[in-house]
């Protein structure tokens, strides 16, 4: 019988370390001490790992290079702002149970890590682990989830959405297995489709409009890699019209009955209002659309309780907030340029499936896509590295199998 080991990598550490983190991020509103505790733990593990028990390397290469070292001396601008320029310091841009403060702008710092202490099989295994935690969490929350209309007729929905957030979170992470759905063993595969089900459904329940998008486009990518790759044409095509069936079936019986409050706010415009303030906030002030306002930087928006908010929802608005043009700007360019060579300069399934996760990301952007300290956005800039690695594009899929994706765990992927 084979022993079950508890030996980490880590790098795995790392991951671990972020999971705990998120959980955590639970425990805010009811205990804060068990909140700060637990954060304060994985935040511990994270750095004492990436600090001291790994090995490093110069990523990138070229000019990208130097825009990945451009961007990370921008983004430490962006945190010490305040403390250079003797602005408010505003204690919450410096949280560290915030996963889209300071925390986030030091992500990309995962790319130094050599490239042969990251493992792909780990990355795998703790989506897996995500799911698991994501669904025994919607058990938990499940009575306050499925009651949304009692919190949205109170007046309570933001209170609402952070519940509802607490379990899909999870869930997303695992359902993005569906992307590389060929590289996965069974039980894998098994609950990241569990996850992506119980996700859509949870964000659609809640009226997550968002969410909803983000998840059909992960199912529509899903479907179409099966298209473009699988050699069974008439499973194709059975598969696709399933699929289609099958959703369209369900959306149409239970939209009337279950989903009413997706329903009610369907046609509602819950953003222009705040974006509008953003942009009023901003009008004639040319050097805050290009350098932004710093980790504490806010914008009016009378609609909220405090009117100074630090914080905007959309992705793309909050990264102007923070860093300006430049930021988001440089951001771009290694999502795009990242996505070109996965989607067009590869000889493997991987990368492209690497490349359309950055695609995915990029386009998270527009309904929220926020930098976070997280596991999705430490996968993005790991998958940023694999494009951009000229010998791990030029494997072809068996190779990705044999050497990348080991059975034996102790081996290590390698870029």
């Amino acid at each position: 019988m084979k022993r079950i080991s508890f030996k980490f990598t880590s790098f795995e550490w790392i991951l671990i370390g972020l999971i705990i983190h998120a959980i955590g991020r639970i425990f805010f509103l009811s205990s804060k001490p068990v909140c700060y505790l637990i954060c304060a733990l994985g935040l511990f593990i994270v750095i004492f790992n990436f600090s001291f028990k790994l090995s490093y390397q110069i990523p990138f290469s070229g000019i990208l290079r130097f825009l990945f070292y451009f961007y990370l001396l921008w983004s430490i601008g962006i945190i010490i702002r305040p403390i250079v320029t003797g602005e408010n310091l505003n204690r919450d841009g410096y949280s560290f149970i915030n996963q889209y403060t300071w925390l986030a702008y030091f992500v990309p710092c995962i790319c130094f890590i050599n490239s042969e202490r990251i493992s792909l099989k780990s990355i795998f295994r703790f989506s897996f682990i995500s799911g698991i935690i994501g669904i025994g969490l919607l058990i938990v929350f499940s009575n306050d989830i499925f009651r949304g209309n009692a919190y949205y007729d109170d007046e309570s929905y933001q209170v609402y959405i952070g519940i509802t957030g607490i379990p899909t979170s999870f869930l997303v992470t695992s359902a993005y297995c569906l992307l590389w759905f060929a590289f996965l063993s069974r039980p894998y595969k098994l609950v990241s489709f569990i996850s992506w089900c119980l996700g859509i459904f949870t964000t659609a329940y809640a009226a997550r409009r968002g969410g909803v998008f983000n998840m059909l486009l992960l199912i529509t990518l899903f479907i179409f890699q099966y298209l473009l790759y699988s050699k069974n044409k008439v499973i194709q095509i059975v598969l696709a019209v399933l699929i289609v069936a099958i959703l369209g079936t369900s959306i149409l019986t239970f939209i009337n009955s279950n989903f009413s409050l997706l329903v009610s706010r369907a046609g509602e415009d819950t953003r222009s209002g705040v974006e509008e303030f953003f942009f009023q906030s901003f009008q004639g002030k040319e050097l805050d659309w290009l350098v932004g306002r710093g980790i504490n930087g806010t914008y009016y928006c009378p609609i909220f309780r405090n009117p100074n908010r630090d914080v905007i929802e959309t992705g793309y608005l909050h990264m102007i907030l923070k860093g300006g043009l430049i930021y988001l700007l440089t951001f771009i360019l290694f999502l795009l340029f990242s996505m070109y060579l996965g989607f067009f300069k590869s000889k493997n399934t991987m990368t492209r499936a690497m490349a359309f996760y950055i695609f995915m990301r990029f386009i998270a952007l527009i309904p929220f896509g926020l930098p976070s300290f997280s596991f999705e956005y430490v996968v993005l800039w790991i998958f940023i590295a694999f494009c951009q690695s000229s010998k791990f594009r030029s494997i072809n899929d068996q190779a990705i199998k044999r050497v990348f994706i080991p059975k034996d765990s102790t081996k290590k992927t390698a870029i």
